[in-house]
């Protein structure tokens, strides 16, 4: 048997979900032949996606946003009447996007119950880190460090937070690194500066 031949009984001998991580999340690890070969084997198990199953879910929700600044302005109404603040609202309004974006397709292979409960927790814990944390920490420490710490922990840990409740992601980490970087430095100046 030649290279090529023990390399195709190797890539037969991988499970269905083995062969969908090969092709998809660690395409950078392999030769551009071992890849190739993994394509055949998951044609010929028919297991290939479809171009519609490849489709990648909106980023944003178009029912969701809509939904969400219509919550957004309707709570800015409570807010004068000094019931609710603005962080309060946005986490309110992250919510209600969350739970629309469940109906987005295509459809996710999980239960409404378990979705509403990562999105209460994505926004829970979005509002500790992004206002209530920084709140108690700006007697401890600058205030532009104090916005920013938590910001970074929890923007950075979204990355793995989010990983069941959507699909492969191209991005690697530290391209993500990068973004939540760039967010926390926008925010923590925007939370200090006054603007907001």
């Amino acid at each position: 048997m030649n290279d090529r031949q023990l390399l195709k009984v190797r890539i037969s001998e991988l499970s269905n979900e083995d062969l969908f991580k090969m092709v998809s999340e660690e395409i950078v690890n392999y030769p551009a032949e071992e890849i190739n070969l993994a394509y055949e084997e998951m044609e010929s198990r028919g297991i290939l996606p479809n171009a519609v199953d490849e489709a990648p879910r909106p980023a944003v929700s178009l029912a969701g946003c809509w939904i969400g600044f219509a919550l957004y302005i309707l709570e800015i109404f409570i807010i004068h009447s000094e019931r609710f603040t603005h962080p309060r609202a946005a986490a309110g309004a992250s919510f209600v996007y969350l739970i629309a974006a469940y109906w987005d397709s295509p459809k996710l292979n999980t239960a409404f119950w378990k979705w509403v409960l990562w999105a209460a927790s994505i926004v829970l814990l979005g509002s500790l880190a992004l206002w209530d944390i920084p709140n108690l920490l700006q007697r401890l420490m600058p205030l532009m460090l104090a916005f920013g710490v938590p910001t970074l922990i929890y923007s950075a840990a979204l990355y793995w937070m989010s990983k069941p409740y959507r699909p492969a992601r191209k991005s690697k980490f530290t391209t993500w690194l990068i973004g939540c970087l760039i967010f926390t430095l926008l925010y923590s100046w925007l939370m200090t500066s006054g603007v907001i």
